[in-house]
């Protein structure tokens, strides 16, 4: 199991959550943010260890 917190930042709600629930089984903490403000106010906000980000 990991510990690793990990933010998926996608405009595609099905993306988020399909790897939400890909990974969180697995031990890893993630969050999820739908617009590229969002992302950016949740990584000022947190400490992640990953950041998947889709290109827009």
């Amino acid at each position: 199991m990991s510990d690793a917190k990990i933010l998926v930042i996608d405009d595609e709600i099905g993306i988020c959550e399909g790897i939400q629930r890909a990974l969180t089984p697995e031990g890893y903490d993630v969050d999820s943010a739908l617009t590229g403000e969002a992302g950016l106010q949740k990584v000022r906000a947190n400490e992640y260890d990953l950041v998947l980000l889709d290109v827009m």
